[in-house]
């Protein structure tokens, strides 16, 4: 959703993503997404599953954000220099 469609981690082999990714790394808030939808994004990226939001409680979270009138993602704002940014992803490789 925050990449419009685009591959999250384009430039990393999925070993190469597992690694970093069991180091903390996660990607930085794409240009198009608010920081509250980021945030319910690395709620969704924590460790421990238990801390996680629920698939009820994503959606209440994500009506809420979407119903308001604050645009939560701006489609006219794009960064085409952005390494999400319809860069094509490295062959899927099978991980560790």
């Amino acid at each position: 959703m925050a990449t419009m469609g685009g591959v999250p981690y384009p430039t990393f082999t999925n070993p190469e993503l597992y690694r970093l990714l069991k180091t903390g790394y996660r990607m930085e808030r794409p240009d198009m997404c608010s920081d509250e939808v980021y945030e319910l994004m690395f709620e969704c990226w924590d460790e421990d599953p238990a801390t996680r939001p629920s698939f009820s409680q994503l959606i209440d979270r994500l009506e809420a954000i979407m119903t308001r009138d604050v645009p939560y993602c701006d489609v006219n704002k794009h960064d085409e220099s952005s390494p999400y940014y319809n860069v094509p992803a490295k062959a899927v490789e099978n991980s560790e």
